[in-house]
């Protein structure tokens, strides 16, 4: 696991104009599999998506009510 719970150590600064909204994503390839949760703006979730789509078997990202997420799998915004 890399820098701030992300998989690939990155961090992803993603703005719009759109309201932000937690998305539980899942990407598995092989043995490995990441679980985490992100607040997104739905065209960001979107393009989460087809990058992970390009470098795992199994990718999953899907907008969950705020109740749902687990604190612990939250990967926070950068500062």
């Amino acid at each position: 696991m890399g820098v701030g719970g992300h998989p690939h150590g990155r961090t992803i600064v993603l703005t719009s104009k759109y309201a932000m909204q937690y998305y539980y994503v899942l990407a598995r390839k092989g043995s490995q599999c990441h679980r985490y949760y992100v607040q997104l703006d739905p065209e960001s979730a979107d393009i989460l998506h087809d990058s992970l789509e390009q470098r795992y078997d199994l990718v999953q990202v899907c907008d969950v009510p705020d109740s749902s997420v687990e604190p612990e799998l939250v990967i926070t915004p950068a500062p």
